[in-house]
């Protein structure tokens, strides 16, 4: 077997490790995405104080005001939260998909702001039965 031979066969087993490595974390990535259970409440913050808190099951639109002026404007249908309209410089918070699992949050640092999903709806993985 040559030296050529054998950089080919480690060549080809790396490609295999590595294809066994992305299939089994796109396995996890879908179970987990799949079993995050869909949220109920929106809790927003701004530097760590707690704005608001808004259920997904109810429409709305509001416009967050921080203590410096800026604002972002959170639109809440159809069961997902998602910024619309930011005065921020670059707007990435409104470029950031809508969110409706616990867990899931859409973020925009120059003002502070979060938005999460921190509460699953009743009947969901995490809910208390009583």
């Amino acid at each position: 077997m040559t030296q050529e031979d054998k950089l080919f066969k480690l060549r080809r087993a790396d490609l295999v490790v590595g294809a066994v490595i992305l299939a089994a974390a796109l396995v996890l990535f879908l179970v987990f995405r799949i079993a995050a259970p869909e949220g109920g409440v929106v809790t927003v913050t701004v530097r760590g104080e707690v704005m608001g808190t808004y259920h997904l099951d109810e429409p709305l639109e509001v416009d967050i005001v921080t203590d410096g002026g800026d604002v972002n404007h959170l639109s809440i249908n159809g069961g997902k939260a998602t910024v619309t309209d930011a005065d921020c410089p670059d707007k990435l918070c409104v470029h950031q998909p809508s969110i409706s699992r616990k867990g899931e949050m859409i973020v925009c640092l120059p003002h502070g702001l979060v938005i999460e999903i921190t509460e699953g709806r009743s009947g969901s993985f995490d809910a208390v039965a009583s």
